[in-house]
């Protein structure tokens, strides 16, 4: 099984001068890579699940590849 983490785009809403201001935060998020169905670019990729999740996430599609790549190559212990 291949863990991967990557970095959730969510939404914060904090009290501002003016009233609630939303801001976009990161926040880490593990998958487990089996569970990845698909996945596009649109500014900030998507990833779509087996479960029909949809999960938005910094890291480009490619970024994504190595990191899934890297792990292939680990040895299990």
């Amino acid at each position: 099984m291949k863990i991967i983490k990557l970095d959730q785009l969510c939404t914060v809403e904090r009290q501002g001068n003016y009233g609630w201001e939303a801001s976009t935060i990161n926040e880490p998020i593990y998958i487990v890579a089996d569970y990845i169905e698909s996945m596009y670019y649109t500014g900030n990729t998507t990833i779509k699940m087996t479960s029909g999740d949809t999960i938005k996430v910094k890291e480009s599609p490619e970024e994504i590849l190595k990191l899934l790549e890297e792990k292939q190559e680990q040895p299990h212990d």
